[in-house]
């Protein structure tokens, strides 16, 4: 069984996911396939750009289809019959490749108000310096919505999830 993760920065799916990981599931991440290419074409320090990852995880959409990240990640499970979980679901095609996987999947949403995620955003060592202003955050949060078949289109992409939590507390 697969449980497919989505949601909007800072919404609270990395703390979804250690719960599953503390209940035994294994974890993948379409963001760290992502990231092997971006290091093996860039180098070690762009890994974690997040404007490289996505202009990466869009070229190879617009050139193999919308679910292809989704498929190389599942060719990643050694033990089908295992718990996992994926995340960094960021387009309707890898959620429609997800739900191919013939041993069951799940797919859910995490999301929040924006002044939420923007605060927490504050508090993130990794992004305190990402966003500014909220202005700028809102601004990022767009470019994760394309009309382009490739691109990201993270709210389509939450609104075919299974459930939805809305994580709008602490």
């Amino acid at each position: 069984m697969i449980i497919g993760v989505t949601g909007r920065n800072k919404a609270g799916k990395t703390t979804a996911i250690r719960m599953l990981k503390e209940r035994g599931a294994k974890d993948l991440s379409l963001s760290n396939y992502l990231r092997d290419i971006v290091e093996e074409r860039f180098g070690k320090h762009e890994r974690d750009n997040r404007k490289i990852l996505r202009e990466v995880g869009n070229e190879l959409r617009e050139k193999y289809g919308p679910g292809y990240i989704m498929e190389q990640t599942l060719k990643k499970i050694a033990r089908p019959l295992d718990l996992y979980v994926i995340d960094s679901i960021r387009n309707p095609g890898e959620v429609l490749a997800l739900r191919t996987w013939k041993y069951g999947s799940f797919f859910i949403a995490v999301d929040a108000r924006p002044e939420i995620r923007y605060n927490r955003a504050g508090f993130d060592p990794h992004r305190k310096e990402e966003y500014k202003t909220f202005e700028e955050f809102l601004a990022d949060e767009q470019k994760e919505e394309m009309a382009a078949e490739h691109g990201q289109q993270l709210t389509k992409t939450i609104d075919m999830a299974n459930f939805v939590f809305f994580n709008n507390g602490t």
